[in-house]
């Protein structure tokens, strides 16, 4: 099993804005003052590459939760070269289901379970 503490995504890059609305999502930086100004840029890591940089093609179960870009992160996923079994996805806002639902069905998963707020994949 393996744990990343990182930005995920489709390669690109995150700008959050200058003022203090996001820092409450950047708990690792212990002096939160860096965040206001001009802001704060991310290059955010395709999940590909990492699976790459792990020499990984197969994965049982992954766990996602990034509090809205599920899609910008499952964008970063090659489907033709990397096999996930199952998914497991927070959508904890009510508009999000949907939307991440039709993304996985054009992927060729189906719903194996809906929760609270994740749903299997």
């Amino acid at each position: 099993a393996w744990l990343f503490h990182g930005c995920l995504g489709n390669g690109s890059v995150l700008h959050f804005g200058g003022g203090t609305e996001h820092k409450s999502h950047f708990t690792a930086f212990e002096d939160k003052s860096k965040l206001r100004g001009e802001g704060l840029r991310l290059h955010c890591l395709p999940v590909s590459a990492l699976l790459d940089a792990l020499q990984q093609d197969h994965v049982d179960l992954f766990s996602l939760d990034v509090e809205g870009a599920e899609v910008l992160v499952l964008d970063g996923i090659d489907f033709s070269r990397q096999h996930i079994d199952y998914f497991l996805i927070e959508e904890d806002a009510p508009r999000a289901r949907p939307r991440i639902q039709a993304y996985m069905e054009s992927k060729g998963y189906e719903v194996v379970e809906m929760m609270l707020v994740d749903t299997l994949y």
